[in-house]
């Protein structure tokens, strides 16, 4: 009699076989991937020693005036770098010279100068001819725009006759750095 239906016998035998060879298959992927796992951290670990070898004999390759220059030439760098900061800080006092000489009434004179360079201050003590020529100086240093205040202090009469004062003036922080 001929088969056409296959028995249960033979179904289960093909599904076995096919089971075994892709266990065996499974398996044998397995251990090529340990494999190459190994082979690929063996080589990882090889080629970062060459390279710590090869940055030793680059290190070893310099002299000591060659080290010393390098060295030089990095402080200047950081001196370079350095100086637009200084600059852009840099305060020039002697503006308040030039701006008093050129500002000072005629009969009014200074006997004594503080500078507070922290707060762009300046106290000065002096006399005056009168109370006119204070008065006038005072509206002088008002007008002007370098001046952010004016505080006019122990004024009185001395023996000669003359205007006593002491006035106190605080520049803008932008006058006395250098431009």
């Amino acid at each position: 009699m001929v088969k056409i239906i296959p028995q249960e016998k033979e179904v289960a035998e093909k599904e076995s076989i096919l089971i075994v060879l892709l266990f065996w298959f499974s398996l044998f992927i397995f251990i090529v991937i340990v494999t190459l796992f190994f082979v690929f951290d063996w080589q990882t670990k090889k080629a970062q020693a060459q390279l710590e070898e090869i940055e030793t004999q680059l290190e070893r390759l310099g002299t000591p005036q060659q080290k010393a220059l390098k060295e030089a030439i990095y402080d200047y760098k950081r001196k370079i770098d350095d100086f637009p900061v200084l600059l852009s800080n840099h305060q020039t006092p002697s503006r308040l010279f030039t701006l008093l000489e050129s500002n000072i009434h005629p009969d009014v004179w200074f006997s004594s100068f503080k500078f507070l360079r922290d707060k762009n201050q300046i106290d000065l003590s002096g006399q005056a001819k009168n109370l006119l020529a204070l008065a006038q100086q005072i509206l002088v240093f008002e007008k002007m725009p370098q001046i952010k205040e004016l505080t006019v202090s122990n004024v009185g009469v001395s023996k000669e006759g003359n205007i006593q004062f002491q006035l106190s003036i605080v520049f803008t922080p932008t006058f006395l750095l250098l431009k």
